[in-house]
């Protein structure tokens, strides 16, 4: 009788899938396999899409000059931190560059520091991070070339990108104030 319930069982799984795919039941296999392949199609489509888009978000952003390098420090309106890494990468395409961008994300200011490859010998994303993060009242870190940090105080997110430039000029000189 198990046996007979294991088999039934089965059967109206197989019913289900052919009526919700529209096929045969010995074709359900390569039905399958066509819509997965279609998804990852439409995945690689959104992902180009999605890095389009922080392109031109990218080629709207102001770059300074401090001396012979490019400074970014900007606000950005993106809720999704795998986003903003990704428009980091494409920012530290540039060389001589050091940036943050800041962004709210639930209801606190999330920091990523960058600093591309060819500095990354002079000038550490981590340490950038690490200080924005006191600064935020909260922590941060990170690696050479990107930095993350995060912190409490949303008031404190335009004191902090205004004060950028003065704490590269503080790590470049190797003379911290952090206070």
């Amino acid at each position: 009788m198990n046996a007979w319930r294991t088999v039934y069982g089965y059967w109206k799984i197989v019913r289900e899938l052919t009526n919700m795919l529209k096929s045969k039941p010995e074709k359900i296999t390569t039905r399958v396999a066509k819509l997965e392949s279609a998804k990852r199609e439409l995945e690689r489509l959104v992902d180009k899409l999605r890095k389009d888009n922080l392109r031109s978000v990218a080629q709207s952003i102001a770059v300074e000059r401090w001396h012979d390098l490019n400074i970014i420090r900007q606000k950005v309106d993106i809720d999704d931190r795998d986003a903003m890494r990704l428009l980091v990468d494409i920012l530290r395409e540039t060389k001589r560059t050091v940036g943050v961008i800041v962004s709210i994300i639930d209801k606190r200011p999330f920091f990523l520091t960058f600093v591309s490859d060819d500095l990354t010998s002079k000038i550490k994303a981590g340490e950038l991070a690490k200080i924005i993060g006191k600064l935020a009242d909260g922590g941060g870190g990170g690696k050479s070339h990107l930095g993350e940090a995060g912190g409490k105080s949303v008031n404190k997110v335009d004191e902090i990108l205004n004060r950028f430039t003065e704490l590269v000029e503080e790590l470049w000189n190797q003379k911290p104030n952090y206070s």
